[in-house]
């Protein structure tokens, strides 16, 4: 998206920012600066070099809330962006921003999945503890039973 962006445009930095529901604030996850993508889990975002955003913001919409923005810079040779620059990039935006919801429903999705699959497996199990349960119960009476009958036969004097 980056790169699409600033060749689209010519841009000289060019930021993704997630909305963090936990920090109530955008995180940068990557930046293309000189040429150069430098991503959030790397060796500069620890360093900070991934902000402060820059000053252009174009909101990445998804499913009617707010993900995150593309925030750029003015052009390379120093230049504003045009009206016509500013639609493309919002349209890469609106494109960028229905990936990253099919992204989460895709992820909601396969969690679900994995619950769904835990509480099957969980289900059988407990299915076949009480089905053993079941089974084993009028063994364990009849065994009992015999040696109980054992026991009074010896207790009485019988054979």
């Amino acid at each position: 998206l980056l790169q699409a962006v600033a060749k689209a445009v010519q841009v000289g930095d060019c930021v993704v920012a997630l909305w963090d529901e936990a920090e109530q604030r955008h995180v940068t996850r990557a930046r293309l600066s000189g040429g150069r993508v430098l991503l959030a889990n790397s060796s500069d975002a620890a360093a900070g070099t991934l902000d402060p955003l820059p000053p252009l913001h174009v909101p990445l919409i998804g499913h009617d809330q707010m993900l995150g923005l593309l925030a750029l810079d003015r052009r390379s040779d120093g230049s504003e962006l045009s009206a016509e620059d500013v639609q493309l990039v919002q349209a890469l935006a609106n494109q960028a921003a229905s990936a990253l919801e099919n992204t989460r429903l895709y992820t909601k999705l396969k969690r679900s999945a994995e619950e769904l699959e835990r509480s099957q497996r969980r289900l059988v199990q407990s299915e076949k503890l009480s089905e053993g349960r079941r089974t084993s119960t009028p063994a364990k009476i009849m065994a009992l039973s015999l040696m109980t009958g054992r026991r009074s036969a010896r207790t009485f004097g019988s054979r």
